[in-house]
């Protein structure tokens, strides 16, 4: 999506943010802007090192002013697009990702970007169409093949996430999010082993990765005896999509609440009251089991260790 500049020092930008060093490609661009403040490239990828490095507010700005300098600039307006996205500006980010493929038809970054807010807009039929239309337009991008395989995972269809994510292994080995990807699936499998490796040799690359970091605590979640209970429920739910999954809670309720009005009926007062005991007790675990969860991701994200062979 980021669009090429004949200016050298721009150039040398883009392969600093290719490399992951954004402090140093955000000293060359505004090397750049101190000679010329009107540069609109320079400022759309001026707002990409920001919004890599989540400094929102800024990134916003910067591609706000690079699209009052050309109003149609493709890399400002994808920035800003994923920027609204971070913001959770839902409505914002699907008018700029709209712009952007009425221009841009065939942008594959914008087609990720709006399936993605079809996903968090609970529109999952959109975001297929999106992807479908993605992997048509570039069938060996390791970004489309992991966003497919992302898709059909959080779906609950494990075996045709795994196909697409080694597409994307096989065409790149080391991509960082296909692999995480891997984990998730290969945890959600109960191979912990291996989830572990594939989340350890994203950590050995990037140390401080969040999503990595992430899987990590699910991992060490998962090993917990009790927490794991929580965790292998809560991938079920997850597969049952929002429809059933509401279905599922509800009849819990109407079957607790039947059982425990026909053991009172039948004079059987000990066995309603433990029916009573075990709800309050399966209702407590689901609302303190993911805040323990979350206090796992934060202490991952606190710091991370790496053995010393890595």
């Amino acid at each position: 999506m980021i669009q090429d500049g004949g200016d050298r020092n721009i150039l040398h930008a883009r392969q600093l943010m290719s490399q992951g060093m954004s402090d140093k490609a955000i000293d060359v661009l505004r090397g750049v802007l101190a000679n010329d403040p009107d540069h609109a490239l320079a400022h759309a990828l001026l707002a990409a090192c920001l919004l890599e490095q989540r400094r929102l507010e800024a990134a916003a700005y910067e591609s706000r002013l690079a699209l009052t300098l050309d109003a149609e600039h493709p890399t400002a307006r994808y920035v800003l697009a994923r920027v609204l996205l971070a913001q959770r500006k839902l409505s914002e980010a699907r008018v700029e990702v709209d712009a952007l493929l009425a221009a841009s038809p065939y942008d594959v970054g914008a087609r990720l970007t709006r399936a993605e807010l079809s996903e968090l807009q609970g529109d999952r039929d959109g975001a297929g169409r999106d992807l479908e239309d993605a992997l048509t337009i570039a069938p060996e991008d390791t970004d489309v093949l992991t966003a497919v395989a992302q898709h059909h995972f959080d779906g609950g269809d494990t075996d045709t996430a795994e196909r697409y994510v080694r597409e994307a292994l096989a065409i790149q080995a080391g991509d960082s999010r296909a692999l995480l990807l891997m984990g998730w699936i290969l945890l959600r499998r109960g191979d912990v082993d291996q989830a572990r490796e594939h989340a350890r040799w994203v950590l050995r690359h990037h140390a401080s990765d969040p999503s990595a970091l992430r899987l990590m605590a699910a991992i060490k979640s998962r090993s917990n005896p009790l927490l794991g209970l929580w965790w292998r429920w809560s991938l079920w739910m997850g597969g049952l999509g929002e429809g059933r999954m509401i279905l599922v809670l509800v009849g819990s309720y109407v079957l607790y609440r039947i059982g425990a009005i026909a053991a009172m009926e039948a004079g059987q007062d000990t066995v309603a009251d433990w029916l009573n005991l075990v709800w309050l007790l399966v209702v407590a675990y689901t609302w303190v089991a993911p805040m323990w969860f979350h206090h796992a991701v934060k202490k991952e994200l606190a710091g991370v260790e790496l053995d010393d062979d890595f």
